[in-house]
């Protein structure tokens, strides 16, 4: 049994990219065609279609908004077909979202990120400084008591590991993402959120999002769903924005509890992040509460801003590594619209184990962050090297499009590349996927006739360690592995098939087991089973087994009338195993039994196949016959002698009547009393070699200049009046003999009376009649 493996890439030339962030493979959205796909029945289902089409279809930058709306940037424009079956309309700009059932809130948050290059454009910002937010950490107690059970290091897919820390619910952004956006609304009346202010807050969400994910662009394996249908006016009794880091886990934990998660803000967080995690089945999730301070909101407020939180002298936090963040709208003095959302995917970078770099947050150089353990090295707390503009430093200009996101933040969220070849691959997902061929129990490389055999395929990724110093040793840190997106095989290099694994389904586990039943597919001889896998980057492994089996197949059989003989032909495997051929035929006209008219053992000649022929001359004229071959060897295996006997498949020829050097013979028999039979030799005709009878066999070269062609054939029986009786035969057909049969029918299929007729044969430019006696 002979082995051998190879890879879809085979050099690794690792690097972590500095500068402009992946520059050489960076794409822009209007390289892209902006596209919103609007649900129109609003269904669950129909939107879960509509989504795994979109997935699959490579685009990018993709928000949803179950289950109304789905945004994207494609490569190509799509059309009505990508979706069949879905009650789905294709939007390309914020004028078709008009009269599509949309509410007002969808509707303007699609129409802005179909607008966003002009809002971007059009948009003023005054100087602001550092967002001077409040970056948090879960108390190790609640860490601690959210931890999985069990020991030791734990790995495998995002989809795999449900049962989560935390913690472990944003560990990095690639992936699909759900952001629980959750408004509450107190009892009082200073602050009441109106659906124009909702819309505005998840406008600003999804624009600063989008900015963000204009980094990533350079693959295609992040996606954000939006929850917040079920989460506006969640009532509480305080005011939130009068609230401050002091007491909001008082008003928070209302607001989980009248969503019925009340275990306090820490651990209900956690259990809504995870129930919701499960049911839009997403890699990842964190909580956004969204406070209102509309009517407390100064556009040139001092310093502090008392109607900001009070005048804390922040303007929003997030817990590092999750599971929430909190964020007024507007968002103190970086008011609203565009301010708003950056400083949302400012502390969203916060929930992704990002680091601040503005200096009054102190964060030193050495500090390392995230699954990579990425440096802070763009801080301007302390002189590490020359820092470039960066969403963690401020959130005020000056800026461009896209938002500056440096090397070391997308780092530390795990957007970070090495090269593989010539292409750029997700560090963090950079392991190739391995295929082994396992044993299954009394399974041989080597078979007789008959025997099964069962295919065992284990395909695993490896995971590249979870390096974060900011979580404790496992169980807490986690090592993820990319899934695996499927598996192919073939064999004898047919075309690859997708096969499906043991558990049912592919992407989503780091390990699949693939068995499968493949004798019926294996020739006599030796035979190759390629496997190829893929994993969720495009990475890929190929392994390849070798089984050899004993037997013989017929690759191809005929049967050809010559005039005064039948010509059989066929084919095989080179591998015979020493067979000789039988032989076989019967008379179907004279009927008896079935004889042995000869044993072949040498072939006409060996190329990739075995070529054998044999001219049976003993036919009668117009007796149909059929021929079968017996393929006979034996064979000495594991110590015993084995006998074997493979019939090809029946061929049937119909023997010539004699033609002699005319285009059609004499019918036989004549006189007849119905039927009678006769054989046209037709000529050969040529033409264009497109057109030629190579052409048709697949042997032709587009240089040929003429081959032979078909050769037009037209058969009609004629009264003594010359009026035709009826059309025998009209076709086109490569030359050689053809034998047919005249019924004694009119072209209604009632019997002629009796008499004398004709049967005129027209062949390519030759034209023969013979006559026919009818008698009754």
């Amino acid at each position: 049994m002979a082995r051998y493996r190879s890879f879809c890439a085979l050099v690794f030339a690792v690097s972590l990219v500095s500068g402009a962030c992946f520059a050489e493979t960076y794409r822009s959205y209007d390289e892209l065609s902006a596209v919103a796909i609007v649900i129109s029945d609003r269904s669950d289902a129909t939107f879960a279609g509509a989504r795994s089409i979109v997935e699959s279809a490579g685009a990018y930058g993709v928000q949803m908004f179950p289950p109304d709306a789905i945004f994207g940037y494609f490569p190509s424009r799509p059309r009505p077909s990508l979706f069949p079956g879905l009650d789905v309309s294709l939007c390309f700009a914020r004028a078709d979202l008009m009269g599509k059932g949309l509410d007002r809130i969808v509707e303007r948050v699609v129409g802005d990120l179909f607008d966003q290059k002009e809002i971007l454009r059009a948009a003023t910002f005054e100087e602001t400084g550092p967002v001077e937010d409040r970056l948090l950490r879960v108390p190790e107690e609640i860490v601690r008591a959210t931890m999985p059970k069990g020991e030791g290091p734990r790995r495998g897919s995002t989809m795999e590991l449900a049962d989560r820390s935390i913690r472990e619910n944003s560990e990095f952004l690639i992936g699909s993402v759900l952001v629980n956006v959750i408004f509450p609304e107190s009892a009082g009346s200073s602050e009441n959120w109106t659906d124009d202010e909702i819309a505005g807050a998840m406008s600003g969400i999804a624009l600063g999002i989008s900015q963000y994910m204009q980094h990533s662009l350079w693959f295609n394996d992040l996606s954000f769903v939006y929850n917040y249908n079920d989460f506006k006016r969640v009532p509480v009794q305080m005011e939130p924005i009068e609230s401050d880091m002091g007491t909001d886990d008082i008003w928070i934990g209302e607001v989980l509890a009248n969503l019925d998660y009340d275990y306090g803000a820490y651990l209900g967080a956690h259990m809504l992040n995870n129930a919701t995690r499960n049911v839009f089945k997403t890699d990842w999730v964190f909580t956004a509460f969204i406070a209102d301070m509309s009517n407390h909101y100064s556009a040139s407020p001092p310093s502090p801003d008392p109607g900001c939180w009070g005048g804390a002298g922040y303007v929003a936090y997030a817990y590092l590594g999750g599971p929430y963040l909190l964020v007024p709208y507007p968002a103190c003095r970086y008011g609203y619209g565009l301010g708003f959302g950056r400083v949302f995917i400012h502390e969203m970078s916060h929930t992704f184990w990002a680091l601040d770099e503005y200096a009054s947050a102190e964060t030193p150089c050495s500090s390392k962050s995230g699954y990579l353990a990425v440096s802070n090295r763009n801080t301007l707390f302390e002189s590490c090297q020359e820092t470039v503009p960066c969403i963690m430093q401020t959130a005020s200009p000056p800026f461009t499009e896209p938002l500056p996101i440096c090397d070391y933040t997308q780092g530390q969220v795990g957007i970070t590349g090495v090269e593989i070849g010539a292409t750029t691959y997700l560090k963090l997902y950079a392991v190739l996927p391995t295929v082994t061929f396992t044993s299954m129990p009394g399974a041989l490389d080597t078979l007789l006739p008959g025997e099964e055999y069962f295919l065992s395929i284990e395909i695993r990724n490896g995971a590249v360690p979870n390096l974060n110093p900011m979580q404790s040793e496992p169980p807490d840190r986690v090592d993820y592995a990319p899934y695996i997106k499927g598996g192919w095989i073939s064999i004898n290099n047919q075309e690859w098939q997708l096969e499906i694994p043991a558990d049912g389904k592919w992407g989503h586990a780091s390990y699949e087991r693939v068995a499968k039943e493949i004798s019926g597919e294996l020739v006599p001889g030796l035979n190759t089973i390629d496997f190829r896998t893929e994993n969720r980057i495009g990475l890929c492994d190929t392994a390849s087994k070798n089984l050899f089996l004993i037997g013989l197949k017929f690759n191809t059989v005929f049967a050809i009338p010559a005039e005064e003989s039948i010509r059989i032909e066929w084919t095989t495997a080179v591998e015979l195993f020493g067979a000789t051929f039988d032989v076989m035929r019967s008379d179907l006209t004279a009927g008896g039994v079935e004889t042995r008219l000869a044993t072949i053992s040498e072939p006409d000649g060996i190329g990739s196949r075995r070529a054998y022929s044999f001219v049976d001359t003993t036919v009668m004229p117009a007796h149909k016959y059929r021929y079968r071959l017996d393929g006979r060897f034996s064979i000495d295996f594991r110590g015993e002698e084995h006998d074997y006997v493979f019939a090809s498949q029946d061929v049937s020829a119909t023997a010539a009547v004699p033609v002699g050097g005319s285009v059609v013979s004499n019918p036989l028999p004549n006189p007849s009393r119905d039927r009678v039979m006769f054989t046209v030799n037709v000529p050969k005709s040529y033409g264009g070699a497109s057109m030629s009878r190579a052409a048709a066999e697949g042997g032709a070269s587009a240089a040929s200049a003429l081959g032979e062609v078909r050769t037009r054939v037209e058969i009609g029986v004629y009264n003594v009046l010359g009026q035709r009786v009826k059309s025998v035969y009209s076709n086109s057909v490569f030359s050689g003999f053809l034998t047919l049969t005249w019924d004694g029918t009119d072209s209604r299929y009632k019997a002629v009376p009796a008499g004398v007729y004709f049967l005129r044969v027209v062949a390519g430019d030759k034209t023969e009649v013979r006559k026919v006696v009818i008698v009754r």
